[in-house]
């Protein structure tokens, strides 16, 4: 008598013999008893988790000699015929060899004819997705609309393979994959009807290698019995299905814990010697990783991790404790990617090995935690010592050590008879209009030459050339207009700096003066005409009294010249300027020369120098401040640049 393999052994012949798929075989069972049955079915699925065993139990249900009944009695002639694959009235059709239009013609052809012994005529159609586009057009009408006396059944493991007018014709059933618990329950039930035994870690590894396929499950065990010739051996059950021990991959990640790279090398070694895949390898650590995971994240590990025998749980157990969580996620990502090099590499075993050395140079991780208490303590007052660092300076190193010291600004007092002695100077306005004297140096003006004249009157000449001495005013009339100044100031102004020189910006004391009245007058402007305003933004202020206003601009400022030069524009200041001063005040426009860029810097200028040394004031704080020099300390970094974000 010819060997049964057990996969056809113990094949199911009822609902109650199907395993791990219990929503498919309720609804089928309560759609017999309502007599609720469907003309068309589709099951989808993995390989070898019962599609078509569900089929035609399905098909033996419905055809039952008494009537279709979820348990048919065992000595059913029509049930019998089904189970021996004999029945005429059950067609099981090959979807990837019978895929062509003509081969549904005739699936039509004979649909219109009555069963010969059931009930009802059955079509299985496996692999249903290998159907070419013309097939499937052929069936639509056919599967819409059957006789009362046919079924279609339909298998497929890509069921996005299928047209959505089929599968909206057809009622679906996804199987799903058969659980590791599930798997050992079935093999120990037909270990035990075969009179033979199995230990516990062979029996594990049997029921892993097969994936959630009962078929494959019982293929492999087919094998491993015929392997061990009955006996039970767990390191023989390993060899024969070749693949790797959970042991090997224990002891390799222990060795990536140990940062023993002898031992590494060597189970690498090992493992291609016995010819397995070594991207296989890479998978079992992440899944080992996965495990420590588990261990160091839940409660209850042994019910998350089922599937691991005793022996594999406690190793595990021991393992996770050795390792933090950060090392492992970092480990994980490593593992990762050298999985995904491995597998394309044509050099497989020197991709593994050099991946795994990597892993080797992983430093435990600080906590960011550890860290906000060490910046802690330093706001508290006490600098702690950064890890491996000595308390007291290094003599061979005095350099960092001078870097690290806080540095604090000293000034020394002065002295009050001093302090006395030399008083501040008062601010003085101008006994005279400033003057823009043109160097004799400098290029010949081209304003007048290549641009039309503004409109003065022809008459006269710019006051930069010709100006009338002023009458002299008292000290106590310029301490009043600069009290009026300084209140008519907005907040929003833009700065002006002290009298002196700046990031190449020199200022006169009277010329401040006039810069803190004119600031005044360029601020309402914006509020009336932001445009005309950014013009006085940007000129140079070269004179500025009630008798008249000059303003120069550069070369490089020929925009907000020309812009000046506008009439609506120019017409613009002339009233604003006249409104500024109650009466009749001339606008001249005259050009700048390099000579004098510095002498008559534009509001503009004296804003972005602020801003400047604004930022410059901040990095220097920053980067010399004790916190942030001991936090730089700790995560063994530095100080690239700063950054200052303006606030909204």
């Amino acid at each position: 008598m010819s060997y049964l393999a057990l996969a056809r052994k113990y094949r199911p012949h009822t609902f109650a013999d199907i395993v791990g798929q219990e929503h498919v075989v309720r609804t089928l069972q309560n759609s017999i008893t309502m007599d609720r049955v469907h003309h068309a079915f589709l099951f989808t699925g993995a390989r070898g988790v019962g599609k078509t065993t569900t089929a035609r139990i399905l098909a033996a249900a419905l055809n039952a000699e008494q009537g279709p009944s979820i348990e048919p009695p065992a000595d059913d002639p029509i049930c019998a015929e089904i189970a021996a694959g004999n029945c005429p009235d059950l067609f099981e059709i090959d979807g990837a060899s019978n895929n062509g239009v003509d081969n549904i013609r005739e699936l039509r052809e004979n649909v219109r004819y009555l069963p010969s012994r059931a009930r009802y005529k059955l079509y299985i159609i496996d692999e249903v997705h290998m159907l070419s586009k013309g097939a499937f057009n052929a069936l639509l009408k056919t599967l819409e609309e059957p006789p009362a006396h046919v079924k279609f059944i339909f298998a497929t493991t890509e069921p996005q393979k299928i047209p959505v007018t089929i599968l909206s014709r057809c009622q679906r059933f996804d199987f799903r994959k058969v659980s590791l618990g599930q798997l050992n329950t079935h093999l120990k039930k037909v270990l035990e009807l075969e009179g033979l035994e199995l230990g516990p870690q062979a029996l594990h590894a049997v029921a892993r290698e097969a994936q959630g396929s009962v078929r494959d499950a019982m293929s492999l065990l087919d094998q491993v019995l015929s392997f061990t010739g009955g006996t039970p051996d767990d390191a023989a059950v390993i060899e024969a299905l070749g693949i790797v021990d959970r042991q090997t991959i224990f002891e390799l990640f222990q060795a990536l814990v140990d940062k023993n790279a002898d031992a590494i090398l060597a189970g690498v070694e090992n493992i291609d010697a016995r010819g397995h895949d070594l991207a296989d390898v890479c998978t079992l650590l992440v899944e080992h990783v996965r495990d420590l995971m588990v261990f160091k994240s839940t409660k209850s590990p042994e019910k998350v991790l089922a599937d691991r025998s005793p022996g594999e749980l406690e190793n595990l157990a021991k393992q996770a404790d050795a390792c933090g969580v950060a090392q492992l996620h970092r480990m994980f990502a490593m593992i990762v990617d050298m999985a995904e090099t491995v597998t394309h590499s044509p050099f497989q075993r020197v991709s593994l090995e050099m991946g795994l050395l990597r892993i080797l140079e992983v430093e435990p991780a600080t906590r960011v935690q550890d860290l906000l208490e060490r910046v802690d303590k330093l706001l508290e007052g006490g600098v702690p010592n950064a890890p491996g660092k000595p308390d007291a300076p290094s003599a061979q190193n005095p350099s960092k050590q001078a870097q690290r010291a806080p540095v604090e600004p000293v000034s020394a007092p002065v002295p009050a008879a001093e302090s006395q002695a030399k008083p501040k100077p008062e601010p003085k306005l101008p006994q005279e209009p400033l003057k823009s004297e043109r160097p004799e140096s400098a290029p010949e003006p081209t304003y007048a030459e290549e641009e039309p004249p503004l409109p003065l009157p022809p008459d006269e000449t710019p006051m930069s050339e010709q100006r009338a001495p002023k009458p002299e005013m008292t000290q106590e009339e310029a301490d009043v207009l600069a009290d009026e100044a300084a209140a008519k100031r907005p907040e929003s102004a833009i700065p002006i700096p002290e009298p002196g020189c700046s990031a190449g910006i020199c200022l006169e004391p009277e010329h401040e003066q006039m810069l803190a009245v004119w600031r005044d007058f360029v601020t309402s402007t914006l509020q009336e005409n932001p445009f005309v305003g950014s013009i006085l933004e940007h000129a140079r202020l070269m004179q500025f009294e009630k008798s008249g206003v000059e303003l120069g601009f550069s070369d490089s400022e020929t925009f907000f010249a020309d812009g000046a030069r506008q009439g609506s524009n120019y017409e613009f200041m002339s009233h604003a300027l006249a409104k500024h001063f109650g009466g009749p005040t001339k606008l001249t426009l005259s050009r700048v020369y390099k000579t004098q860029l510095t002498t008559y810097p534009s509001l503009a200028e004296l804003k972005e120098t602020e801003v400047k040394e604004e930022i410059s004031a901040i990095e220097k704080q920053t980067r010399s401040d004790p916190r942030v020099r001991e936090t730089v300390s700790i995560l063994g970094g530095e100080i690239k640049s700063v950054v200052v974000l303006k606030s909204e």
